[in-house]
C-alpha cells in the first residue's frame, strides 16, 4: 500500500505525501529485515521532503536517524529543528514544538 501511496502521491504532484509514504515503506522494509532498501526510501523522503515542507523533513530525517544515523545527519536534522523553532510565531508554540515527540526523539539520540 506504501507504493501505491508513493506513485499516486507523485502522479498527483503531492511532495509531502509521497515523502510520508516513502517513510512509511522504509519502515515497512526495515521491519522485514531489508534495511538497505529501507535507507534508500529514506533518503528519497528526506531529499522530496527538503524541496517542501520543513516539518515534513523533519519527519524524514527522523526515519533516516532511525535506521543510518551519522554524526552529520543529526547536525542537519537539529538545524531543521532549529530553523522550525526560530519560525514559530510565540513562546507557547515553541515550548510545545520543543516537547514533542520528534524533537524528543531526536535530542534523546544525542
Amino acid at each position: 500500500m506504501a507504493t501505491e501511496a508513493v506513485d499516486m502521491s507523485r502522479a498527483k504532484r503531492r511532495p509531502k505525501c509521497e515523502a510520508l509514504g516513502f517513510m512509511t515503506r522504509a519502515r515497512s522494509l526495515h521491519a522485514a529485515k531489508r534495511t538497505q532498501a529501507a535507507i534508500a526510501d529514506a533518503r528519497h523522503a528526506v531529499e522530496i521532503a527538503t524541496a517542501s515542507d520543513p516539518s515534513v523533513q523533519l519527519l524524514a530525517l527522523d526515519t533516516l536517524l532511525e535506521l543510518d544515523g551519522t554524526d552529520e545527519l543529526a547536525l542537519q536534522t537539529c538545524a531543521v529543528i532549529e530553523r522550525i523553532e526560530r519560525s514559530l510565531p510565540d513562546d507557547a508554540l515553541r515550548a510545545q514544538f520543543r516537547e514533542s515527540e520528534v524533537v524528543q526523539r531526536v535530542h534523546g539520540r544525542r
